[in-house]
């Protein structure tokens, strides 16, 4: 919160900053998103409906006939990890390029959501991820 720090920061600014930072991890959702949708398009197991709610935005995936390979589903749900850590990268090297710390804060933020939603936690991507590669080294690899 370097931009509300400063000695002379007032009420307003430090508001802005707040809200500010609220806003990272909210609009680091769409990023997520359109990772799942690429990544699922790419493989071949493509994202049916992005469903946006209050708390956080699912994911719909509708295979015809048969669920997608492991492989694929794996894959997919690394497509939003990987989105952020891009996009937290990116605004993290403009925020050094442009010298305006909040972008870099924004920057580490976004990468840190990133590993985030791989923990093994139910309904986060790390729980299909860490399910699927752990079957996968057991010789069930789809």
């Amino acid at each position: 919160m370097a931009f509300a720090s400063q000695e002379d920061a007032g009420a307003t600014r430090v508001l802005a900053a707040g809200i500010g930072y609220a806003a990272v991890p909210y609009c680091s959702n769409i990023p997520h998103s359109v990772g799942h949708v690429i990544a699922g398009h790419i493989v071949g197991a493509p994202v049916e409906v992005v469903l946006v709610t209050s708390t956080r935005d699912v994911m719909v995936c509708a295979q015809p006939g048969t669920a997608a390979p492991a492989r694929s589903r794996l894959r997919r749900a690394l497509g939003g990890p990987a989105a952020n850590l891009a996009a937290g990268c990116v605004l993290t090297l403009a925020g050094h390029v442009t010298e305006a710390s909040w972008i870099v804060v924004a920057g580490w933020m976004i990468v840190g959501i990133a590993f985030w939603t791989l923990m093994p936690v139910p309904s986060l991507d790390g729980w299909v991820v860490w399910s699927l590669w752990t079957r996968s080294r057991g010789g069930d690899a789809g």
